[in-house]
């Protein structure tokens, strides 16, 4: 197998625990997940774009224990979500 094709079939390796975004949307309606991806790809120069924290409080409200770093990693997808 050539260096080339060592790399086109090279898949990172996922560690820690699930990204805490997974459990959130699995527990929300169709229409609350609709609109917590709506916010969450709202890009950053749109001035009405829900801030980490934001969504964080709002999640927290509603019995969800996630931190404002979770939706930070999930946001940018750099968390260990299979989902994104």
């Amino acid at each position: 197998m050539s260096l080339a094709d060592k790399i086109a079939e090279a898949r990172p390796a996922r560690s820690g625990k699930p990204c805490g975004m997974v459990a959130v949307f699995e527990a929300l309606s169709d229409k609350d997940a609709a609109a917590l991806q709506q916010a969450l790809d709202a890009p950053r120069e749109d001035p009405d774009r829900l801030s980490n924290q934001m969504l964080a409080n709002i999640l927290n409200t509603e019995g969800f224990g996630v931190s404002m770093k979770t939706v930070e990693l999930h946001r940018k997808a750099s968390c260990s979500c299979d989902s994104r």
